[in-house]
Formats: C-alpha cells, sequence, structure tokens
C-alpha cells in the first residue's frame, strides 16, 4: 500500500538529480493515479468515513427469520424482562411493611398489596368485586396482611386503629376459605366482646356476601341453640 499515491494526486517528482523538478503526468496516467488513490483512500478508511460515517462492520443487516411457512418475522429487538430474584422480592415487601407501619413474625406470607393482585392470591373475583363496591381502592394495610394469613392457615393476632377494616380483615378471608354457601348450621363462629361489635361483624358480612346465597345468624349470650 503506497501512502504517497494519496499524497501525489496526479504528480510525479524527477529523479534525485532533478528532485525540484515536478512533472504533471498526462490524462491517461492521471486516471490511473485516480484509480490507485480511490484503492489506498479506502484501505485507509478505518471508521468508515466514506460509507457516511458509518463502518460496512458496523452498518446493520436486516435478516429477519422465516417460520415454518416462509413468512418473514423479525427477532425481538429487546430481551424479556427478567424476573425479580428472591432478594429483590425480599427488599420490595419489607419495604412495603415498613411504610405501612407492619409489623409480622419470621415467616409470614407476603401482603396482598392492592386488589388486582387478590385474585392471583386465591381470593374469589365476587368477593373483590363487592369490596370495591365497599369505596375502597385498595386493601388497608391491616387486611393486605391479614387476608394471606388467615388464608394460609396461621393463627393471627392483629391489633390496628379505629376505622382501619379489621372486621373486613378477618371476614374476608374466612369467606374465601369457605368458597361457597353450605348447608350445614355453621361453618365459622365469629365471638366479639360485645353486641355492638357483633351487630358491626353481621352488617359487614352482609356488604361483603351482597348478591350471594350466603347466610349469618346473630345469637347474644342470652339466647338458647336449641
Amino acid at each position: 500500500m503506497d501512502f504517497f499515491d494519496v499524497l501525489r494526486q496526479g504528480c510525479t517528482f524527477g529523479a534525485a538529480s532533478r528532485s525540484k523538478d515536478v512533472i504533471f503526468s498526462s490524462a491517461k496516467e492521471r486516471g490511473a493515479q485516480v484509480e490507485r488513490r480511490k484503492k489506498a483512500a479506502e484501505s485507509l478508511d478505518f471508521f468508515g468515513y466514506g460509507n457516511g460515517g458509518r463502518s460496512s462492520s458496523s452498518r446493520p443487516s436486516h435478516n429477519p427469520q422465516k417460520d415454518s411457512n416462509g413468512a418473514a418475522a423479525e427477532a425481538p429487538s429487546q430481551k424479556a424482562a427478567k424476573p425479580r430474584s428472591e432478594q429483590q422480592r425480599r427488599e420490595e415487601v419489607a419495604a412495603f411493611r415498613r411504610r405501612n407501619h407492619i409489623h409480622t413474625n419470621t415467616g409470614a406470607p407476603d401482603p396482598i398489596e392492592t386488589f388486582d393482585d387478590m385474585p392471583g392470591r386465591g381470593v374469589p373475583t365476587w368477593l373483590v368485586k363487592n369490596l370495591r363496591s365497599l369505596g375502597f381502592d385498595r386493601p388497608t394495610p391491616v387486611q393486605t396482611q391479614c387476608f394471606p394469613t388467615v388464608m394460609a392457615g396461621g393463627h393471627l393476632l392483629a391489633s390496628a386503629p379505629t376505622g382501619s377494616g379489621k372486621t373486613i380483615a378477618f371476614l374476608g378471608p374466612i369467606l374465601t376459605l369457605l368458597q361457597k354457601p353450605g348447608k350445614e348450621f355453621a361453618r365459622a363462629v365469629v365471638i366479639d366482646p360485645s353486641r355492638e361489635l357483633a351487630m358491626q361483624t353481621m352488617d359487614e358480612f352482609a356488604k361483603l356476601t351482597i348478591g350471594r346465597k350466603w347466610a349469618g345468624r346473630f345469637w347474644t349470650a342470652q339466647q338458647q341453640i336449641a
């Protein structure tokens, strides 16, 4: 590769004895020199500026794959999102509990953070619909942790402020576990410390089971079961 072919650009220099003389080539010689210069320039074009600033090696190739029917199919431009790791899941759950002041024992199931997550965790869609109809946009903090804990068969002792949704926090998972109405006399028993709280429990039960054939009975200490 003669770098001087590029530098001369149509000029030839005399012999050593008259090295200061410059002799211009004929048209035929200049044409040959131009061809040599192009080849030399292409070999020197490491970064592909002759191709509009794009080297031939970095030029994207369009080679779509074909399916079994011979039709062109574009390859996915991005890799599928990687599933979150176990460590990421634990960190996200811990952050959610810190934000909502939820304190649990070690090994407690992950909270159900939204109503949209409930069907995937086993809560029937009709119950989720009735919960939304009560005006909630998402489960309250005590509900997010009580639902999965009761549904997993765990023992639960929950403490939360008045009006935080504790009644629904235990009625909802009980209805989920029962799945549908039965013919037995009693399938679940709820004991309240006062008549007022027992009446509140019955009211919430009626709201949660609206449109379904569930039945509940209210008993006081003065009544006898025949």
